[in-house]
């Protein structure tokens, strides 16, 4: 099986370019034929063995990945794609137990689409996750990078660094909703309002969706020594940032 840890050989052009991991060629085909009349560059693999293969060579900009295929669960290549990059990945699958929801969003999943889905929902939740760029939260603060407790984060390129060296690693949806928390100049917000700010028409997600996903950003920036929490839980309501938001 070939290893996604093998740097990418080369990059394809600019435009946004789609994998779908889907072994039933009906939906297989419907999803390719919608996405590519949107415009975007779509490849399709109907296991992991040939999504591990295309991934090794293109730079893809989002992934499609049902859960039941063929060779090996669609999570095993949610994990190992995890482990090394922070690409975009939205579950397609019948799953639709909220315990297969939460695994597969603590295994860094971007977005949750049960099948059967309306088509114009796939387009959306895609455009959806895609335009959740670093530009997007730049322009809505007015500044680029920010000190939150012993961290800095760049916004614009959605990375969070430690001020003595070193560096975590979130995925995109963890970051959506650590931005939305520190541009809400120590508001509250409701774990509806940080559902939103993930995406837009993310109808699958839950109150459960944003415990996860705060959890996991504690975990990864917890802070030696630090008793306070970077994040802070507002009993029935929701969350709140739990530092000095300081430009820098």
């Amino acid at each position: 099986m070939v290893s996604i840890g093998v740097r990418f050989v080369f990059k394809m052009s600019r435009k946004t370019r789609i994998l779908i991991v889907e072994d039933e060629p009906t939906v297989r085909a419907l999803m390719r034929a919608l996405l590519q009349n949107e415009g975007f560059i779509v490849t399709a693999a109907e296991d992991v063995a040939t999504a591990e293969a295309e991934i090794r060579f293109v730079d893809f900009s989002l992934v499609l990945l049902d859960l039941s295929l063929p060779d090996e669960d669609g999570l095993v290549l949610a994990r190992r794609l995890r482990a090394r990059s922070s690409i975009p990945i939205i579950f397609v699958t019948h799953r639709d137990a909220d315990s297969e929801k939460i695994t597969a969003l603590e295994m860094g999943g971007d977005d949750y689409i049960t099948k059967p889905f309306h088509p114009r929902e796939l387009v959306a939740r895609v455009r959806s996750v895609l335009r959740r760029s670093s530009a997007d939260f730049a322009q809505k603060t007015g500044v680029e990078r920010v000190r939150v407790g012993e961290w800095v984060l760049d916004l614009s390129r959605r990375t969070v660094i430690a001020r003595g060296g070193g560096s975590a690693k979130l995925t995109r949806a963890e970051f959506d909703v650590l931005a939305a928390l520190v541009q809400a100049d120590g508001r509250v917000m409701s774990r509806a309002q940080l559902l939103d700010a993930m995406a837009e028409h993310r109808t699958d997600g839950t109150d459960r969706t944003i415990d996860v996903l705060v959890s996991r950003i504690r975990k990864k920036l917890s802070e030696p020594g630090k008793s306070r929490e970077l994040i802070d839980t507002v009993p029935t309501i929701g969350y709140k940032i739990g530092a000095d938001v300081v430009p820098f």
